[in-house]
């Protein structure tokens, strides 16, 4: 897996480490690959056959005896952190692309728009103003989802049908022959502008207790 184009980061604070220092060799040796030893021992092993070694040094691991790392641990920590930081500021490393590598994250909600995710085009449950209720069911079991939006002529969202809609307006009526899809729609629904973040749109969906929320262009609103 290794080449020629890789940089292996190694690890040891004493830099005797077996099993770092065989790789270390083989790959310095046979793949040309440079090495950059982050351990406490500028003379070990590890040191010698590294093309950069940085070295940290604790007075004491803080651990019974002396023998488990902890301290030297999380030095080690700290310098590959300020590793990464160095690389990300030279490659311009932006909000955006940190969003697209971690999007679970609590970070990447607060940094991925609504529009990277959203449903668009045809997988869009949504008919416009004139259309009726079966019509609305229709598009319902094409989509999937649960629910569909009503939309003006201009494209304006002004309502929506959930399949509670649906069932409350059954248990009532009889029919729903000739029922147009705005008289049991439910008005001025939630929706979110496409340029706020994932966080703001969960925080709208648990605070109204909702499970969809429409997308809208804040441009054309």
């Amino acid at each position: 897996m290794a080449d020629k184009n890789d940089v292996l980061i190694a690890f040891s604070y004493s830099g005797e480490s077996k099993e770092v220092v065989k790789i270390s060799e083989y790959l310095s040796k046979a793949h040309s690959i440079p090495i950059i030893a982050i351990c406490g021992k500028s003379k070990s092993s590890l040191a010698k056959i590294s093309d950069v070694f940085v070295q940290i040094n604790v007075d004491e691991e803080g651990s019974p005896l002396n023998l488990a790392p902890m301290a030297s641990t999380s030095a080690s920590l700290v310098v590959g952190d300020l590793i990464a930081n160095a690389l990300a500021v030279k490659h311009d490393f932006e909000a955006s692309k940190f969003a697209k590598a971690h999007p679970g994250g609590a970070l990447g909600l607060r940094l991925m728009k609504a529009r990277e995710i959203m449903l668009s085009g045809i997988s869009l449950p949504i008919i416009n103003e004139t259309a009726t209720l079966k019509d609305a069911l229709i598009v319902m079991n094409e989509k999937g989802r649960g629910i569909i939006g009503v939309q003006s002529k201009s494209g304006k969202i002004l309502g929506v049908i959930t399949d509670g809609d649906v069932r409350r307006y059954l248990c009532k009526n009889e029919s729903i022959n000739g029922v147009l899809a705005v008289k049991i729609m439910s008005k001025n629904p939630k929706t979110i502008f496409d340029d706020q973040s994932l966080a703001e749109a969960f925080e709208i969906m648990e605070q109204w207790r909702i499970t969809s929320l429409f997308v809208v262009d804040r441009k054309l609103s």
